[in-house]
């Protein structure tokens, strides 16, 4: 008597990578590879909508440079 395995094969669908080229102020990004070319030092801001530290770095992707801040 042959038994049958049946095998559960999940696809994980991954989102489209987005590109520094298509990045549009104040929208979310959902999925970019940088390179990081400079990782700059902690810094506090006091602003009218956000007191806090802040991180900042400067990346490059094929299609151009971004500033980043965290």
């Amino acid at each position: 008597m042959r038994q049958s395995k049946s095998t559960h094969r999940t696809k994980k669908t991954q989102a489209y990578r987005q590109k520094v080229s298509e990045l549009v102020a104040d929208s979310p990004v959902h999925r970019i590879e940088l390179v990081l070319l400079r990782v700059y030092p902690r810094r506090m801001v006091y602003s009218d909508q956000y007191v806090g530290p802040v991180a900042a770095a400067c990346g490059r992707d094929e299609t151009g440079i971004v500033g980043v801040v965290l």
